[in-house]
């Protein structure tokens, strides 16, 4: 079932990591008018944990809106998983931190 949640967590993660130089270009473009901290690069590990860690709750919180859509066992099922796969991102997160 989140199989694929952490593998679109994944891209997230990496888009937000490699396509930072690109995200004044692609906003130029487009023309939109986004506050320029959205498209600053987290410089230091501090910020990138901190990116990582927001990401991670984030993507927590949209699992608890799915989760809450099912009933009885399958629902404590996909919120107990939903929890696990919090607990591994910010643990992740936490070990590139220390690198």
């Amino acid at each position: 079932m989140f199989g694929n949640y952490r593998h679109s967590l994944a891209n997230v993660l990496m888009l937000t990591a490699f396509g930072g130089a690109l995200a004044p270009c692609v906003a130029q473009d487009v023309g939109t008018k986004d506050p320029a901290r959205w498209y600053a690069e987290d410089a230091t590990p501090q910020a990138r944990y901190q990116t990582s860690a927001k990401e991670a709750h984030a993507a927590y919180q949209e699992a608890l809106k799915d989760c809450r859509q099912m009933k009885g066992s399958e629902r404590a099922a996909c919120l107990k998983e939903a929890h696990a796969n919090l607990q591994a991102d910010l643990a992740d997160a936490k070990r590139k931190l220390g690198h």
